[in-house]
């Protein structure tokens, strides 16, 4: 069912919030030359309307975009699935044997000596958990959201604002995904890494290699799209969040232009060359880089 009237003024009031916190905050000229980043995030595009790059807005500040949209996840998730926990915390062992594997499988993705395979790494470690060892380790890991599908699916998902990580990043993160799996030892339990926007635009196909080699897009990553209609488990979630973020910027207009400009005036360049780095040794642009202008709003 489509967002109800409700739930959209509590997902109204959660942005509306965020966006508040950021501009109370202090403004560091060197922090905003640091981190102009991300492109094609289709949430600052909505609620900025006349930035290319909205995120040299307010990548700076504290307060990021990204944990914005992790609130608005999980409020949604808590309306739309029979069971949904965030910030869910879990206490288990992983045997030695386990361990093993996770380590020696990471290795084998990150060396592409093998393909991802969440079926075949949920077979795995339910063979190697299936009795404790009396050397296991007891572990515990908290994941942003957990949630319980109408079909009694069991999903434990990590939520990030964007997919574009460095190599040794989405290792680290495929470890943790193999881990929680130890640690729930479940053959209806799957793991998720969820991703608010794409980055490369709204309509193209994710193809950032270095979360590729780690993850199948649309089995446990999820990205744009795909991530808020599983989400709000209906089809046109995604559709519904834009409406609301469209909301959103005519309402915050005024103070998100003079913040951007504020911003914008910080920044000596007028013009910044941006390159979407894939991996932690070498550059990857997905095939193009991408030229953005910078300049002050107008009305």
């Amino acid at each position: 069912m489509p967002i109800s009237p409700q739930l959209r003024e509590e997902l109204k009031q959660i942005v509306l919030g965020g966006f508040e916190r950021m501009v109370n905050d202090r403004l560091d000229p060197d922090d905003v030359m640091e981190r102009v980043a991300s492109l094609n995030n289709v949430w600052f595009q909505l609620t900025l309307p006349g930035v290319d790059t909205l995120e040299a807005v307010f990548r700076p500040m504290k307060i990021s975009m990204g944990s914005v949209m992790e609130d608005v996840a999980k409020r949604i998730a808590e309306e739309s699935h029979p069971q949904a926990i965030p910030n869910h915390e879990l206490v288990n062992y992983i045997n030695p044997a386990t361990s093993e594997f996770i380590a020696s499988r990471v290795d084998e993705l990150r060396n592409q000596r093998a393909n991802p395979d969440p079926a075949h790494d949920i077979a795995e470690i339910l063979q190697r958990q299936n009795n404790r060892a009396a050397d296991a380790q007891e572990t515990s890991h908290r994941v942003d959201l957990f949630v319980i599908d109408a079909s009694g699916i069991s999903h434990y998902i990590e939520i990030k604002g964007g997919a574009q990580h460095d190599r040794g990043k989405a290792a680290g993160m495929k470890s943790e995904a193999l881990q929680t799996l130890a640690l729930v030892n479940s053959p209806d339990a799957r793991y998720k890494v969820g991703a608010s926007y794409n980055a490369y635009g709204e309509n193209e196909e994710f193809r950032w290699s270095n979360m590729l080699r780690f993850f199948v897009l649309n089995n446990d990553l999820l990205v744009g799209r795909e991530f808020w209609n599983f989400i709000g488990a209906n089809g046109n979630t995604y559709r519904d969040l834009r409406s609301i973020f469209t909301e959103i910027g005519t309402q915050f207009e005024d103070t998100a232009r003079r913040l951007a400009n504020s911003v914008l005036e910080l920044i000596p360049q007028t013009r910044l060359r941006i390159t979407l780095t894939g991996n932690d040794d070498e550059d990857e642009t997905g095939g193009s880089n991408t030229s953005v202008q910078l300049g002050t709003l107008t009305s």
